[in-house]
């Protein structure tokens, strides 16, 4: 807070109302010292941080200049699905730029993308409307991107937007700012905050100052005084002293609450304090220390007791431990053996089931030999069980070879039915072949009868077609159809020349009619064109008249100016005069500012001393005062003995001689002081007059340049006029010669019309001619290709006659073929039914002996499963045998375990019996008994010491806080104080903050009226008006040459755009020259959208002059939206937009109009 503070000290230096710095530097001081004080010392926390409730902003103080400043430059604008746009960029330039292009093809929405690409959403200022309106109808995301520099550096600021398919509303979905080419904000709340940063303006400020919206002109006029007080103390940014106005007010309640709140707390703390001394807690402190020493005596005492007890008492517990050690391990051994036993037990009784296991499988091998002794009765096979696998093994094979024997014989049977049946197939397509043969034989004797009659048809048709033709090749006098297309071929080319000859008779119609449009187009144009240049010139007479008049009225203005700037130097004269200081020197501000640098620094010398002296005599009196006292009882105030009155008398005498001299210099420092405050004023006041005398020197410069730039444009309007007069003499002999020339033409053009009439009837003759021509040789081709086919399909008839009779001579063969097939067939097939009956007796034969080999086979089968399961059972007796000499074994084993464990018991039981158990546990008791009486008494002990403890804690914590109320107490009276101190020096600057605020909205409002005048008079043209003016209430008041007012809404369309647009530029030149931000530098470009909607012409090129002006005075870019062609023509740059009618997607292009050139002087 400290550093702030001292920091915002740092800034006062440059303020222009040193009286108002020096009021405000002191209250400062004050606070910055009283703060120093507290540091290092506990605070309260308060309600409303005191930075916050301090946060003063002397940068509002700004120094007046009419000079020139570093703009903002537009350098380019990126434009993605906005309004009628789908993807557009365009560069600007310094100077004018003008867009131009018809009602509703995008201008507007150009400027609005510059706007949105700064404030994003917060652009979108229209009641009821959103970003997603702004959004293309055929894209789902818009994006308004600018390139501009500002202060030296190149920023790049972005904002895209995209529309949600569920919602259809639309949010921000990337924003970012970067600068020389570095990110360095991201998101539209960081992004947004950095342009307001970067620009000194929000989107309402922006609106206000340099961007003039469409229908949005005369928003200044017509707000209410209230509302236009609003709009432009924002734009200079006073409506912030306001703001810490109600600050400082809030924070004087907020300190007035804090140091009630103190009080009331300081007034608890002291009679809480009273409180806890009533009963004298030291004395208390003391007496329970000396009980405690005492208890803590008789605590050792018990616990050493404890301490012998409780080893008698673990000894004999040893002791019956070990006796309970010895009873345990034969309870184990005990139960071990009985755990023994019944193992042995376990082990026989699986014995014994295992003999029964082994008997059922004995019975299971006799049963199983004798049904194989049965089995073996109905085969005659010898020693079957020894060969028992082989002999299955040969059955089997045996089997299995009858078997394929009877499926070998079935399948012979099978094939031979089959072939069978392909014979008496066989019949029954004999026979129908035999009957389809016949059918086709007579088939083809009926075609050959049809085909000889066809013949004689054909052959008399050919004789006809020859006569015709032949009929047509006379006519024509060709021999042959060959001839007659030659003839045909001579016709189409003689046709197709006379065509050539009458187009090409016809173009040249078309082209001299062509040319003498052309002719009569010029003419047209070079007639308007000197209609055009006769309005001009009379224009430009008008406007000469005007410059000669303006340059009269700027003369006088500069003699006028001159003459106040004289006198106001010789008052300047005479105010440093009355300080004594040398007028021979140039008196410059710098001058000024040094005396008072110098006088300031004398004011606070005597100011210190002054405090000094104040303060040593304060001290004296308080001496005195005391030293009186002692006077009176009789004590000398220096060695503290009791003295004489003359001893006294003499030592007071001394401080009072000094107090006189104190006194006497103090008056002598006053007197200085006053006189030095005199000379500050006499500065002060200089500086104000020298203020206005820079005034007058700015006006004075600016007419002068005004002048220049009234010379230039007289020049130019001379010469102009010249052209004019040049232009309209070759522009009428350029009508002459077109004239003579278009005369010419009309004569050529009759004559070839008449040619080209001749040449039409000639071709529609001929044309007719080839036609018949054609016609007659497309007939008789026709009939001669019908003809050539005629004589074809004779050919081709007896061709099928001769193939007819020679299939009927094939049919008649295959008859016989079939009929010697039959009877082979009918041979065979007694063949096979023979051969049937032999198979079918052999199959039977087969079928018996298969039937005898399998039930030998299947007998044999179930002796080798037998013997197989008397082999297992005596493998399962021999396992059996095993496991009873395994259980034998276990049995031995527990035996002699039961043995050795009867042994140690035996042993256990007499080492036992040595041991008086009963004896060790009424020892026991008795030692358990004792410790429980010096634990009782031991508690006992501890309860009172306890008691002691917390009565001692309860003391020391009385102590603490008797200690802490006082260095509280103290704290509190301190800050109570403190307080009261701040709140004076807050409400001085609230006081103070009302005055600055009065200072410079006057100053403000002086300003403003001149620049408003200034450049009212340049847009005037035979204006009924002689000057407009602002108040300090900010009405707004125009006032007619006979000195009666007029309230602006009373005047026409075309008065109050031109008032509006007056009132803009001069706030926005106020901004310019440093009112209303922190620096004056990188304001934006000024931007108009239509502002000549109510100007007739003449206003218009006033328009013009105007933002020459602004360029001379260092408008760096001016960006106009406009339908109106001088404004166009009068353009540094101008751009046209044109929107497709059948997409509605607007394009921008730059055009060569504009860059008249104009004797403009270099900004």
């Amino acid at each position: 807070m400290l550093i702030l503070i001292r920091l915002m000290l740092t800034h006062v230096v440059a303020e222009h109302r040193m009286q108002i710095v020096m009021k405000m530097t002191l209250i400062l001081q004050i606070i910055l010292l009283k703060l120093e004080m507290r540091v290092g010392q506990r605070s309260l926390k308060p309600r409303m941080p005191l930075i916050w409730m301090m946060n003063i902003n002397i940068g509002l103080l700004w120094t007046i200049s009419d000079r020139g400043w570093d703009y903002m430059k537009i350098e380019k604008l990126r434009i993605n699905g906005i309004r009628s746009y789908l993807q557009q960029s365009i560069t600007f330039e310094d100077g004018v730029t003008v867009i131009a292009g018809p009602n509703g093809s995008g201008k507007s929405s150009m400027l609005e993308s510059i706007f949105i690409a700064l404030y994003g959403s917060n652009a979108i200022v229209d009641p009821g409307q959103k970003i997603v309106d702004l959004i293309n109808n055929d894209s789902n995301h818009s994006r308004a991107a600018l390139t501009f520099n500002h202060l030296g550096s190149e920023y790049e600021i972005s904002n895209e937007y995209r529309i949600n398919s569920r919602t259809r509303n639309a949010s921000n979905s990337m924003s970012f700012l970067k600068q020389d080419g570095i990110p360095v904000a991201e998101q539209f709340r960081n992004t947004y905050e950095a342009i307001k940063g970067i620009l000194k303006m929000d989107e309402h400020a922006f609106r206000n100052c340099v961007y003039i919206r469409q229908g949005e002109i005369d928003i200044l006029i017509n707000a209410s005084p209230q509302e236009r007080q609003r709009m432009i103390d924002d734009l200079l940014q006073i409506g912030r002293l306001e703001e810490y106005a109600n600050r400082s007010r809030s924070a004087l309640t907020s300190i007035n609450r804090m140091g009630n709140n103190v009080k009331s707390l300081l007034d608890d703390k002291k009679s809480n304090l009273q409180t806890l001394n009533e009963n004298d807690p030291q004395l208390q402190m003391n007496e329970l220390l000396t009980k405690e020493k005492a208890i803590k005596a008789k605590i050792g005492d018990i616990n050493k007791k404890k301490d012998t007890v409780n080893e008698r008492i673990i000894e004999t517990d040893n002791k019956i431990k070990e006796y309970e050690s010895i009873n345990s391990d034969i309870q184990n051994l005990v139960s071990k053996n009985n755990g023994l036993t019944n193992l042995k037990k376990d082990h026989s009784g699986k014995i014994s089931q295992i003999n029964e296991s082994i008997k059922e499988k004995y019975q299971k091998i006799d049963e199983k030999k004798t049904e194989i002794a049965d089995l073996k009765k109905d085969i005659d096979i010898e020693d079957i069980e020894t060969n028992i696998d082989e002999v299955v093994s040969d059955l089997e094979a045996k089997t299995n070879r009858m078997s394929n024997d009877v499926t070998r014989i079935e399948g012979d049977i099978s094939t031979k039915k089959t072939i069978s049946k392909s014979i008496n197939d066989g019949f029954k397509r004999n026979e129908d072949t035999e009957k389809k043969t016949n059918e086709n034989i007579s088939a083809l004797n009926k075609q050959i009868e049809g085909d000889t009659k066809d013949i004689i048809d054909r052959e008399a048709d050919i004789t006809n077609d020859q006569e015709s033709i032949q009929k047509i090749l006379d006519s024509y006098k060709a021999s042959t159809i060959d001839d007659f297309q030659a003839v045909v071929k001579k016709l189409d080319i003689d046709v197709q020349d006379k065509l050539e000859l009458k187009t090409q008779t016809e173009k040249e119609v078309n082209t001299i009619e062509a040319d003498i449009h052309g002719y009569n187009i010029q003419i047209e144009t070079i007639e308007e064109s000197i209609t055009k240049e006769n309005e001009k010139k009379v224009s430009d007479k008008a406007r000469l008249v005007t410059v000669n008049r303006d340059i009269e009225s700027t003369n006088k203005k500069i003699t006028e100016l001159k003459e106040q700037c004289l006198l106001v130097k010789n008052e300047i004269e005479a105010h440093i005069l009355k300080i004594g200081r040398n007028t021979s020197k140039e008196i410059t501000k710098d001058y000024l500012k040094e005396i008072q640098k110098d006088l300031n620094k004398k004011q606070r010398d005597l100011c210190t001393s002054e405090s000094k002296y104040t303060s040593n005599i304060a001290s004296i009196n308080e001496q005195i005062e005391k030293d009186n006292e002692l006077c009176e009882q009789g004590i000398c105030p220096t060695c503290r003995q009791k003295v004489d009155a003359s001893h006294i008398q003499h030592g007071i005498d001394e401080r009072v001689s000094k107090r006189k001299e104190y006194e006497a210099k103090l008056i002598e420092v006053r007197n200085n002081l006053h006189e030095i405050e005199q000379h500050i004023g006499e500065v002060v006041t200089a500086l104000d007059v020298i203020d206005n005398l820079y005034t007058i020197k700015s006006k004075i410069e600016t007419s002068a340049q005004m002048l220049d730039l009234y010379g230039s444009q007289k020049q130019s309007i001379e010469e102009s006029i010249r052209s004019i007069e040049t232009n309209i003499i070759s522009l009428n002999e350029q009508k002459t010669r077109l004239i003579k020339d278009s005369s010419i033409f009309n004569e050529q053009l009759q004559q070839k019309k008449a040619d080209a009439l001749n040449h039409d009837k000639e071709y529609q003759q001929l044309k007719n001619e080839l036609t018949t021509a054609r016609n007659s040789l497309a007939s008789s081709t026709s009939m001669d290709g019908t003809i050539k086919l005629k004589k074809s399909e004779i050919e081709g008839l007896k061709k099928n006659i001769g193939k007819a009779r020679k299939d009927i001579n094939g049919f008649e063969k295959d008859l016989r073929d079939l009929d010697k097939e039959a009877k082979e067939l009918n041979s065979q097939l007694n063949e096979i039914n023979a051969d049937i009956k032999e198979l079918n007796a052999s199959l039977e034969d087969a079928n018996k002996l298969y039937t005898q080999t399998k039930v030998v086979y299947d007998s044999v089968k179930k002796i080798q499963k037998m013997l197989r399961d008397i082999a297992d059972l005596n493998n399962g007796i021999q396992l059996d045998n095993t496991q009873i000499g395994t259980h034998n074994a276990n049995i031995k084993n527990c035996e002699s375990q039961i043995l050795e464990n009867s042994e140690r018991i035996q042993k256990l039981k007499q080492k036992i019996g040595e041991i008086d158990i009963k004896s060790l546990e009424d020892k026991k008791d008795k030692f358990e008994q004792v410790w429980d009486i010096l634990v009782k008494n031991l508690d006992a002990v501890n309860a009172e010491n306890n008691e002691v403890q917390k009565n001692i804690g309860t003391i020391q914590e009385k102590l603490k806080t008797i200690k802490k109320l006082d260095k509280e107490i103290t704290y509190l009276d301190r800050k109570l104080k403190y307080l009261n101190s701040i709140a004076k020096d807050i409400e001085t600057l609230r006081n103070t903050y009302t005055i600055v605020r009065s200072e410079l909205r006057s100053k403000n409002i002086n300003t403003l009226n001149k620049y408003i005048n200034e450049m009212f008079s340049l847009m005037s043209i035979d204006s009924a008006y002689s000057h407009i003016l602002l108040d300090n209430d900010y009405n707004m008041t125009v006032y007619k040459k006979d000195g009666n007012p007029l309230d602006p809404k009373q005047l026409s369309g075309g008065e109050r755009a031109i008032l509006n647009i007056v009132f803009r530029c001069a706030i926005y030149r106020l901004l310019a020259v440093g009112f209303g931000s922190e620096s004056s530098q990188g304001l934006p470009p000024i931007i108009f959208d239509e502002p000549t909607v109510f100007l007739d012409t003449d206003h218009v090129r006033q328009l013009i002059q105007l933002l020459d002006t602004m360029k001379i005075i260092g408008v760096g870019q001016v960006i106009v939206v406009s339908h109106d062609e001088t404004l166009i023509d009068a353009a540094d740059q101008v751009y046209r937009v044109q929107k497709d009618s059948s997409t509605n997607i607007s394009r921008i292009y730059r055009t060569s109009e504009g860059n008249i050139k104009r004797a403009l002087p270099s900004a």
